[in-house]
């Protein structure tokens, strides 16, 4: 047997000894296993502010069919977010130009725009204008993220895929 096989060899064995004896948290998991999706109708959110809740609207995910949107500056919602979450993409519906929203979490709060054509915002998959957040951490298990509709245009809101912690 040549040295390089014994290293293959050994290298595997290793590889699935190390995999074994990994604790439940730290093993690799399936894509599945890493995102929290909460649609608009979902009961834990709240609103504030004027909105209007549609049905067979929404193309989300979590495709439950509803999509939330408030033409009224400062109409926010509030969702569940805490310590085990890192970061969100926020599916916002098929039509563009939204316009100014923000983002609060804690003591930090972040401006966006949805503003732009569907063509070069939304997802892969169809389900319209994505905001897309990779790095947020709370500082409270109870840390609520806050969208807020910052402009005289509207903020549509469909479903919000979190990134668990892993």
């Amino acid at each position: 047997m040549h040295f390089s096989s014994h290293l293959a060899v050994l290298a595997a064995l290793a590889s699935s000894v190390f995999a074994a004896a990994l604790p439940t948290e730290l093993s690799p998991r399936s894509n599945t296993n890493t995102e929290d999706v909460i649609d608009d109708a979902d009961p834990r959110l709240i609103y504030t502010g004027d909105w209007t809740h549609l049905k067979n609207q929404g193309n989300s995910v979590a495709n439950a069919g509803t999509l939330s949107f408030s033409k009224t500056s400062q109409a926010s919602v509030s969702i569940p977010y805490g310590t085990n979450h890192t970061g969100f993409y926020m599916f916002m519906g098929t039509k563009a130009d939204r316009g100014q929203f923000s983002i609060f979490l804690d003591d930090l709060w972040y401006s966006a725009s949805a503003e732009g054509s569907c063509t070069s915002n939304c997802d892969a998959a169809g389900n319209g204008m994505m905001i897309n957040f990779p790095r947020l951490l709370a500082k409270s298990d109870q840390s609520r993220l806050i969208i807020q509709n910052d402009s005289p245009g509207y903020l549509a809101f469909d479903s919000i895929s979190l990134h668990k912690k892993l």
